[in-house]
Parts: structure tokens; sequence; C-alpha cells
């Protein structure tokens, strides 16, 4: 995907709770726990609100993917892996890159 295919959210929120039950991730689909933190998105993209939950360590491959083949925008949520196939980018590639190409983000705790 290239950006001038995104889709940009007419609004967006992000935060990082810690879950009080199971959700989903949406990209790796591993069950997030109880007490655990994880990535909260909720915004609208063509007039259609949606909310989409994102384990943490989903959530730090994905912001060093868009740091490594410099998107401006995130891949779409729930297309990460694929993305990053497409890219032939490995998860072993983006782990091994510096700390300039992490995001820090705040908990909401």
């Amino acid at each position: 995907m290239q950006d001038s295919d995104a889709v940009v959210s007419d609004c967006i929120t992000f935060h990082t709770p810690k879950a009080r039950k199971e959700h989903k991730c949406c990209e790796c689909h591993r069950t997030i726990k109880p007490g655990e933190h994880y990535q909260r998105v909720t915004g609208v993209w063509d007039h259609d609100p949606n909310t989409f939950k994102t384990c943490t360590e989903c959530a730090d491959l994905a912001s060093r993917f868009r740091r490594f083949i410099e998107y401006a925008y995130n891949p779409p949520f729930g297309y990460l892996f694929e993305e990053m196939k497409e890219s032939e980018v490995t998860k072993e590639q983006l782990l091994a890159l510096p700390e300039k190409f992490v995001a820090t983000e705040k908990t909401d705790d």
C-alpha cells in the first residue's frame, strides 16, 4: 500500500489503557489479558466509526514499520503483517532497529 492509498481518519484518539477484560489484538489475534496494557484507537474512517485494539508488541511493530518504510501513516489496522510481507520486512529486522524508530507512549493508568 502506498501513502496515497491510505484512508485517513476524520477524527482519531489513541489511548494505552490497562485491560479490565479480555480483548483480541486486531493484528496478531492474540488475547490481551486483564491487567495488560494495549493500544486502543478510536476514530471515524469514511463516515464509519470504529475502535481497534492492538497488543503492545504489535503497536510497537507498527510504529517501527511506519518509520522504517517512511510511511506517513501506520498500516491499516489488521494488515500489519501483510504489509510487512509485501515490503519484505521481517519482525526481526524491525526489532533490531535503533531507538529512534521506537515510539514512546504514555499509558493511561
